[in-house]
Order: structure tokens, then C-alpha cells, then sequence
């Protein structure tokens, strides 16, 4: 719920495709319970959307937008 919060935040819509994959990835993972790198490409910002989706305690659920 952070991350959509903070994407809507920044005007981070599904009218990116990489916020749209962005997307799909967190829905898999919420059905699935499974861990998720995340590597995204955002080329219309000329950054990538890195992170993990963990399902582990002790591993910290976190996505970042990084320069290329």
C-alpha cells in the first residue's frame, strides 16, 4: 500500500509501461506469496525501477527508482 501511495505521490500512473509491469509484478505476488527481484527499465524517466517483493521476515520489502 506504501509503494501505490507513493507512486500516486509522484504522478506514477499505469500510463507508463514500466509502472504497469510494476503493477503485475505486485499482483503476482500478493496471489503467490513468493519473492519477486524486481528490474524494471523506465526509459521515459531514463532511470529503472529496482527492489524486492520478500516474503521473509527478515528481509525488508522495498522498490526504488535509480538512475541508469
Amino acid at each position: 500500500m506504501k509503494i501505490i501511495s507513493k507512486l500516486t505521490e509522484l504522478n506514477l500512473n499505469t500510463e507508463y509501461d514500466a509502472i504497469k509491469q510494476l503493477y503485475t509484478l505486485m499482483n503476482t505476488y500478493i496471489k503467490s506469496g513468493e519473492r519477486i527481484p524486481v528490474n524494471i527499465p523506465f526509459p521515459e524517466l531514463k532511470r529503472k525501477i529496482i527492489g524486492v517483493l520478500a516474503t521473509s521476515i527478515r528481509e525488508q520489502v522495498w522498490v526504488k527508482l535509480v538512475k541508469n
